[in-house]
């Protein structure tokens, strides 16, 4: 049996990466933003704020690459990846927004807009950015971050289709 010696170092949350450049030319959330670990190292995403934010408040990403207030009065605010503001941070200024778990997966021409839920569909192992209807389980497994990435959290609870 071959035995081997790994290496190990030190290095801050901030130069730990979730994932490298994808050819695109641009690494991580959406174009121009970027997914870290913070001092926890928990996942994190430093992205533009359309609302003024303070710590705990909750937002959504919208096509634009922007966060924006979650309203439950709104279905559009809360199908979206939703995500918690870490501090205080500006309207029009970048911040750190906690991500849920998940994992970045390349469908490359997926065709879903960007921050749009995608739900289990009704034809087996798709997905689909439309809620299922009467007689189906609404379950949001994912989200589109941009032209060929998906962002798979798995989901929370399952509701009945209305």
């Amino acid at each position: 049996m071959e035995s081997y010696q790994q290496e190990y170092r030190e290095m801050e949350p901030d130069d730990a990466k979730l994932w490298g450049d994808d050819g695109s030319g641009v690494e991580g959330f959406v174009s121009g933003n970027r997914l870290t670990l913070n001092e926890n190292f928990e996942l994190v995403a430093t992205t533009t704020a359309a609302n003024a934010f303070t710590v705990g408040e909750v937002g959504y990403l919208v096509a634009a690459g922007t966060i924006t207030m979650a309203d439950a009065d709104a279905v559009a605010s809360v199908n979206p990846l939703v995500v918690m503001a870490l501090g205080t941070i500006a309207a029009g200024e970048e911040g750190t927004f906690q991500m849920p778990v998940g994992k970045k997966v390349t469908v490359t021409g997926h065709g879903f807009t960007v921050g749009a839920a995608l739900y289990i569909s009704g034809t087996a192992g798709e997905l689909t950015s439309t809620a299922p209807g009467a007689g189906g389980f609404v379950r949001i497994v994912a989200y589109a971050l941009d032209a060929n990435t998906l962002y798979f959290t798995g989901g929370g609870g399952i509701a009945a289709g209305s």
